[in-house]
């Protein structure tokens, strides 16, 4: 199977095709940049047949109607928001499969960033939308922090460490910065911290590297909670009644959002 990450010339994003090796069965998910998906595809040789949107946000479905217009494809979407994207989609469930040639796309519901984001399991390649980035985790101005962490804890910390992940954004170099504003000194954070300063391009990780250095994946880590009891009272004070993993989550999540 072919993956191609693309870059959007109209907003931050990384977005993704993915193709039969000989092109003729092509999926694009999360085209936010019409005109830069179809050059990608058009360069790659690939007839794209389906349209996937992780979630509903302006940013990942922005491009829908310019792709479909220009190609025959099909509008996949989140079972759970297709009233919020315009399109006719057809709603994904959790479970719920999709065929890129021989290659299987298994649905995964993953809230949290919003109410019913999904993402995408083929083999060892996650195309996670806006759950997990590098040494990050979605916000959750849409969603609840609360539900994102039972996504972390339920669903992602049971891939393997090889899973390849494809996130929606790359704000690598400022989430490794902040986890060095929770824990000084963090040696896997400043070596990867020191490795993605000279990334001009999207670079991609597995989950096995995240759980050195991602503090949304180390919420377990008696080390992490007792840096936030004591240098973040009022975050880890505000996330009271549960557990302390999910205290060091829901707080690391609010710090993040104001820093």
């Amino acid at each position: 199977m072919q993956i191609h990450p693309i870059r959007s010339s109209v907003s931050d994003n990384w977005f993704y095709l993915l193709a039969t090796d000989d092109g003729r069965d092509g999926l694009l998910i999360d085209p936010v940049d019409a005109p830069a998906a179809l050059s990608a595809a058009r360069g790659a040789g690939v007839e794209v047949t389906k349209v996937i949107n992780t979630h509903w946000h302006p940013d990942h479905v922005a491009g829908n109607e310019a792709v479909l217009q220009a190609t025959s494809a099909q509008l996949f979407v989140p079972a759970g928001e297709s009233s919020l994207i315009a399109g006719n989609g057809v709603g994904l469930e959790e479970g719920g499969e999709l065929q890129v040639g021989d290659h299987v796309l298994r649905v995964l519901l993953t809230p949290g960033h919003t109410q019913a984001h999904i993402s995408l399991l083929s083999g060892d390649h996650l195309f996670s939308g806006d759950v997990v980035f590098a040494a990050g985790a979605g916000n959750c101005r849409f969603g609840d922090p609360l539900t994102l962490c039972r996504t972390f804890r339920q669903i992602i910390a049971a891939l393997p460490d090889s899973t390849v992940f494809y996130p929606g954004h790359d704000y690598a170099v400022r989430n490794l910065e902040f986890a060095l504003h929770l824990q000084p000194g963090h040696a896997p954070a400043l070596e990867e911290l020191d490795r993605s300063r000279g990334d001009s391009q999207l670079r991609l990780r597995t989950l096995g590297q995240e759980r050195q250095y991602n503090p949304f994946l180390r919420m377990d880590e008696p080390d992490l909670q007792d840096r936030l009891r004591s240098h973040h009272a009022e975050a880890w004070d505000a996330a009271a009644g549960r557990t302390d993993a999910e205290r060091a989550f829901v707080a690391t999540r609010a710090l993040r959002n104001h820093w």
